[in-house]
């Protein structure tokens, strides 16, 4: 039987490879905006449109139009709050289409400043936010931290990290999540394992 590696799944250990700074001067955003809607993850992903980097600015509209369109339609399907989304965001951004597979999925075509954000009551990311399940080479990814606009930190609903996309290849990671418990002061951790396909040709 495989030993199991268990400091792997603690949401606390931040992977020490993946929090390293080289400078990587990224050539586009990719945002992946993150709610739930009757039970379900309504997932939407878009990048800036003319390949010049999203400002703070620009990411702080996106996520004031993405959570208000969601509180106000938390009780729609998922179809529904997601055919929302979409519309109320499609001037701000180019849209991504969704996976078949998994709606978490990413698709990188060049060096790419990831950034994730989840708006759902309750939830939030681990310490450890995201790891790789995939080897990669070392500086790869990097520049893991907690998202910060215009100086204030979004700690613990945003982050980003730094795909450099050198390699042709397809990268399996997890989303460290946790889930406050109703009516308790206990939370429960949810791991989400999507993944990321480099296809580009890199920087």
């Amino acid at each position: 039987m495989p030993i199991i590696d268990m400091n792997s799944f603690d949401g606390s250990r931040i992977d020490s490879e993946l929090a390293k700074t080289f400078g990587v001067s990224f050539r586009r955003t990719s945002l992946s905006l993150i709610a739930m809607s009757q039970g379900c993850f309504v997932v939407v992903t878009g990048i800036d449109k003319e390949e010049t980097p999203f400002t703070d600015t620009e990411i702080e509209k996106i996520f004031v139009t993405f959570n208000r369109v969601v509180d106000e339609n938390s009780t729609d399907t998922p179809q529904g709050l997601r055919l929302k989304i979409e519309t109320a965001l499609a001037p701000m951004w180019t849209p991504c289409p969704t996976s078949n597979k998994c709606p978490f999925n990413l698709n990188v075509k060049m060096a790419t400043r990831l950034v994730f954000h989840l708006h759902i009551p309750g939830w939030s990311f681990e310490e450890a936010r995201l790891k790789l399940k995939t080897l990669y080479k070392p500086g790869e990814f990097s520049d893991l931290t907690w998202l910060s606009l215009n100086g204030r930190s979004q700690e613990p609903i945003s982050f980003s990290i730094t795909d450099r996309d050198t390699e042709k290849k397809v990268y399996e990671f997890a989303l460290y999540t946790l889930a406050e418990q109703s009516g308790s002061e206990g939370s429960t951790r949810i791991i989400i394992d999507p993944e990321t396909d480099n296809n580009g040709m890199g920087p």
